[in-house]
């Protein structure tokens, strides 16, 4: 994503070609699912440092992860805030359910309801990235990076 940013930022053009496709292999295990992400949400944040247009819809799950933390810790203390924890759960789990019966229905495949226990995992993962990125900056824990490391 910032390469291609900055090679708009140089004056070239990208071109979609819709016959080209690129395979993404799937991840082998939930770990690395959840570092993919975190590179995801990472790089949001370094290409709002870089100066690219903000999209605020990126930023939802750096907010609703900030929400669980904040009302996570008052619901002891504040029954209101143990209210909109509860609610803020609640919606988001019809959300997701809504979103894994949609895909089931599109694909007509039962196993794609599978979905609702990938995209909390998902969100999660690129909100804590968000965060993390903003205060702790090129931290990369990108599965590329951990393999480079280990070399």
């Amino acid at each position: 994503m910032i390469a291609s940013w900055r090679t708009q930022q140089l004056g070239y053009t990208l071109l979609f070609i819709p016959a080209a496709w690129v395979y993404h292999y799937p991840r082998q295990s939930v770990k690395r699912f959840c570092l993919q992400m975190w590179g995801y949400g990472a790089t949001r944040i370094r290409l709002i440092r870089a100066g690219t247009g903000m999209e605020w819809a990126t930023l939802v799950p750096a907010v609703w992860v900030l929400s669980l933390i904040v009302l996570g810790a008052l619901a002891p203390i504040l029954k209101i805030a143990a209210l909109l924890f509860a609610l803020d759960i609640l919606l988001y789990g019809i959300a997701v359910i809504f979103i894994g019966l949609e895909t089931v229905l599109h694909t007509r495949r039962i196993c794609d309801l599978l979905i609702i226990f990938t995209i909390p995992v998902m969100h999660i993962s690129y909100g804590l990235a968000e965060w993390f990125e903003c205060f702790r900056p090129n931290r990369d824990l990108s599965e590329n990076h951990a393999s480079k490391a280990k070399q």
